[in-house]
């Protein structure tokens, strides 16, 4: 089996990578279609958990976030209509109760995640996922990873309400 994935080099696909021998790391960037047939023929299942976050400019977020994905399932079930595809996309649709936000609420970012989906979702044998809120098992990582890590070494902690779930990636990945 070909597994192909998007964003090896970010929290999800390193993690994935380094999990499973199995998975293809991909490099693709919008309107690189000539790469695009290459990258896909042979793949049984395709993970696109690349995506553009820190950017204010709306065409390379869509280009990012919402043609890639769409483009890359479009060529690959062209080559292979048994291709299935999970495509990762985000918390920042939805508010504190997780419902979706109203379009006007929503960032750039937010924005070009919920394009993506309704487009994806089009496609036969596709699923999209939106995980909360992940950290690292290595709390040097990052910040939240750092909270985490500390939260569990402390004895006692004062809860007073949880609005999100948090996950770690190496579970993430593991699903």
């Amino acid at each position: 089996m070909k597994i192909v994935i998007t964003g090896a080099n970010g929290a999800v696909g390193s993690e994935v990578l380094r999990q499973d021998s199995y998975v293809i790391p991909v490099s693709v960037r919008p309107n690189d279609f000539g790469s695009f047939e290459e990258v896909v023929r042979g793949a049984d299942f395709l993970i696109i958990a690349g995506g553009l976050i820190k950017s204010t400019d709306t065409k390379e977020l869509m280009g990012a976030n919402t043609y890639l994905p769409m483009d890359l399932i479009s060529i690959a079930q062209e080559i292979n209509p048994d291709v299935r595809s999970l495509v990762i996309s985000s918390m920042s649709l939805l508010d504190r109760n997780g419902e979706h936000k109203p379009t006007q609420e929503l960032s750039e970012y937010a924005i070009s995640k919920a394009s993506m989906e309704s487009v994806v979702k089009r496609f036969p044998n596709t699923t999209v996922v939106r995980f909360s809120t992940i950290f690292y098992g290595d709390p040097t990582r990052d910040g939240l990873s750092k909270i985490i890590y500390d939260a569990k070494r402390t004895s006692t902690a004062v809860v007073r309400e949880c609005r999100r779930d948090f996950i770690p990636v190496e579970k993430v990945a593991h699903s």
